[in-house]
């Protein structure tokens, strides 16, 4: 599927931000998927004889941007989109792939669009939102958040050849952080897990919630992973005694977050369960300038 993004509009952030703060934009949705960038906005110069410079403004100062010629970077329009153009063609071929999956029973995401002062992320200062060590990530490997009741679906998700999808997504193990956790999810999870799809929990992982400027961040506590239930209708007891299943398991690991909340041991887990990144090589290669493992 092709997934774009409307770049760019961001909250009361017009003229503030500069092409590299874009890039790193741009950057950040090929990452998390996103194959085409659409930029907002375009403000053309001409506009009756009141309008004085920069030109017609359409949008006032609401939402950014205006790539257009009022921008000193204009001059680097060209070959700035060519590159990205590039890039975005590159990502539209071939079947996407992901190590393993990260089981997320909310949605929310602070996405700074309220706060123009907040233009990066905690990511650009070796902090995640979520998994606020990157360990797993600079140790090569890619992964994605996703809802459990998404395993449910049984007319998509299947669990064979080792993998969740593996005609697609291939997801070769999935960990879980957060206390709850519907009970159906979790019989679903005990149905891969029976089958050989190896689970990590990690207890005590705090995350980021909001972010009050680039460097300063609330977070949120979680305690034992999988351990209560999400709804009233059913009770922490019973997901407890299917989580306790899986835990029993031989492809099932347990780690526990450093006192901080941070967690650094979830991709050794994934290691001793023989979870390698895909980006990895079993054997030296010469001819690639960077090899690991």
């Amino acid at each position: 599927k092709l997934y774009s993004v409307e770049m760019g509009a961001l909250g009361n952030a017009t003229y503030k931000m500069n092409i590299d703060q874009h890039t790193q934009h741009i950057y950040a949705a090929f990452a998390g998927g996103v194959q085409k960038n659409v930029l907002h906005g375009y403000s053309s110069i001409v506009g009756s004889d009141q309008v004085l410079w920069p030109g017609n403004d359409g949008m006032l100062n609401t939402y950014p941007e205006r790539f257009s010629e009022r921008q000193p970077s204009s001059i680097h329009y060209k070959e700035w989109t060519t590159m990205i153009s590039r890039y975005q063609k590159m990502l539209q071929q071939g079947v996407s792939k992901m190590d393993f999956a990260i089981l997320r029973t909310d949605y929310h995401f602070d996405s700074l669009h309220r706060r123009a002062e907040a233009l990066q992320t905690p990511a650009q200062y070796e902090v995640g939102h979520y998994f606020r060590d990157l360990t797993m990530q600079q140790m090569g490997y890619n992964y994605e958040y996703f809802a459990p009741s998404i395993l449910e679906n049984e007319e998509y998700i299947e669990f064979k050849d080792g993998q969740i999808n593996p005609d697609t997504m291939g997801y070769k193990a999935v960990i879980l952080y957060q206390e709850q956790i519907s009970l159906s999810s979790a019989k679903k999870l005990l149905e891969f897990a029976q089958q050989g799809l190896p689970v990590v929990f990690v207890n005590g992982l705090s995350e980021v919630i909001e972010c009050q400027s680039d460097t300063v961040y609330n977070t949120w506590q979680h305690g034992e992973a999988a351990s209560k239930s999400m709804y009233s209708y059913d009770s922490d007891e019973e997901v407890q005694a299917v989580v306790a299943q899986i835990k029993a398991l031989p492809n099932s690991r347990t780690v526990t977050a450093s006192e901080n909340g941070i967690d650094n041991d979830a991709y050794l887990a994934l290691q001793e369960l023989g979870v390698y990144p895909r980006a990895a090589f079993d054997e030296t290669n010469h001819n690639i300038a960077t090899t690991m493992r």
